[in-house]
């Protein structure tokens, strides 16, 4: 029972975006709802990520292909 409640715990919490390997919430600071559709219950909010932040993304993972390299 236990771990349902942490899972729970953790939809509830708004969903962010990891660029850079950082947790961090949109530029816009808009989010949407994640909807389980065999429930159509509302299961978590998720960061809406707009063009900077994929930007951002990409820019993140163009450097860090340098260190791969």
């Amino acid at each position: 029972m236990q771990r349902l409640e942490t899972l729970n715990k953790q939809f509830d919490q708004k969903k962010l975006l990891l660029i850079n390997g950082e947790w961090r919430d949109s530029l816009s600071k808009k989010s949407f709802e994640c909807v389980n559709p065999a429930t159509e219950k509302v299961i978590c909010q998720v960061a809406a990520g707009q063009k900077e932040d994929v930007d951002l993304a990409v820019e993140a993972a163009t450097n860090a292909l340098k260190t791969w390299s």
